[in-house]
């Protein structure tokens, strides 16, 4: 595969996963590797090049433990997961549309009863 071909893959699989993803808006390097079929550091060195041409950016995402006036805990929060989500240049793209469109489909054959794709 060429470099831009590694681009163009890496790129996809991201809008798959975000667009697809109802909780988080982070995706791991290892996750990006596993869905793809690409070593992690072929992943790690595509991220770095979308990184530079402002394509993706590194991105913690957690939620704080929350506590009540009395000092009560009300939830304890979740630890923060790094990885990578893409940026407003991308999400204005038709892949990242083509990507929303099939997760809203799998999500409305989900809610029909259908099979989950």
């Amino acid at each position: 595969m060429t470099n831009s071909e590694y681009k163009k893959k890496v790129l996809e699989q991201m809008c798959h996963f975000l667009a697809g993803s109802i909780y988080s808006s982070v995706v791991t390097s290892k996750e990006l590797a596993r869905s793809a079929n690409i070593t992690l550091y072929r992943v790690r060195k595509t991220l770095k090049e979308l990184e530079a041409e402002g394509l993706v950016e590194k991105l913690s995402e957690g939620i704080r433990p929350e506590y009540s006036y009395e000092g009560e805990c009300i939830h304890e929060g979740y630890p923060p997961r790094n990885g990578w989500t893409v940026t407003q240049s991308v999400i204005l793209t038709d892949m990242w549309k083509q990507a929303v469109d099939e997760a809203n489909k799998s999500f409305a054959q989900w809610a029909n009863g259908k099979e989950y794709v």
